[in-house]
């Protein structure tokens, strides 16, 4: 068997300081460089948080959660983290990309793994025009805002918004509207994540968006282009207890 390394980002929560300083008593904390896994100790922000730290290092993230949902979390088990982790469930990854121009045509990049989305800034609706692979498909969207979320993201905020929950294998993209006022019976679309979306704040000054990707945030954006990005990914175990696939599936029977 593999020897494995192990090196542990855990939120500053008690419930995952406790855990860590167990876990310590256990295992050697390695400096990530030199660790084959992250052992990540808190919720689903607390992972997320670490996904994009330890993108494209090839390190693998194992989960514990120390939070309230834990979506991408795993149980914490009695059982040993050496075994947990040789007999789970690993799933690769990639995030979305978004290129951000705001006001100022100033340009943004940033990178989300949940969803992308737009909202407005102030208390008047964003008007929104959405296009895919340069044609527009919607001139004017008036509504809080829109999400664009990938099949992990997509039982999170997106469900909450009455968004589709998508297969974690599926190679699509939920595009969802907040709280649209036109078109009212939009209740949005599915795409290929092959797609380029692009987004144009059509009144940019008057009723300022800002454009979100996880929890990065780019204020006063003017054009959004959200694209699939394959040249980043991270690698995630889930133990044979707590499948991904099976969580995302239970997700959809929920009340």
């Amino acid at each position: 068997m593999t020897s494995l390394k192990f090196h542990f980002y855990a939120s500053q929560k008690e419930k995952a300081q406790k855990l860590l300083a167990s876990l310590l008593t256990q295992h050697q904390n390695h400096n990530p460089e030199d660790a084959s896994h992250i052992i990540v100790l808190g919720g689903d922000g607390t992972m997320l948080s670490a996904m994009h730290q330890f993108m494209d290092t090839q390190k693998k993230l194992y989960g514990i959660n120390c939070g309230t949902v834990g979506f991408m979390m795993n149980p914490y088990s009695s059982t040993g983290l050496d075994a947990q982790i040789e007999t789970g469930h690993s799933v690769t990854l990639n995030p979305l990309k978004m290129d951000v121009t705001d006001q100022e045509n100033n340009s943004h990049v940033a990178h989300g793994f949940n969803e992308i989305y737009l909202f407005r800034q102030t208390h008047q609706s964003a008007k929104l025009e959405i296009s895919i692979n340069q044609d527009i498909e919607m001139k004017n969207l008036v509504a809080d805002g829109l999400i664009v979320a990938t099949p992990m993201g997509s039982t999170a905020y997106n469900y909450s918004a009455r968004g589709p929950v998508l297969p974690l294998s599926c190679n699509l993209l939920a595009l969802t509207p907040l709280n649209p006022f036109r078109p009212r019976r939009w209740h949005g679309a599915l795409i290929k994540n092959d797609q380029t979306i692009r987004i144009r704040v059509t009144s940019p000054t008057e009723r300022p968006v800002s454009a979100v990707a996880d929890n990065i945030e780019i204020r006063n954006a003017k054009e959004v282009i959200i694209q699939h990005d394959a040249s980043h990914s991270i690698e995630i175990i889930h133990a044979q207890n707590s499948n991904l696939e099976e969580k995302i599936l239970a997700a959809q029977f929920h009340t």
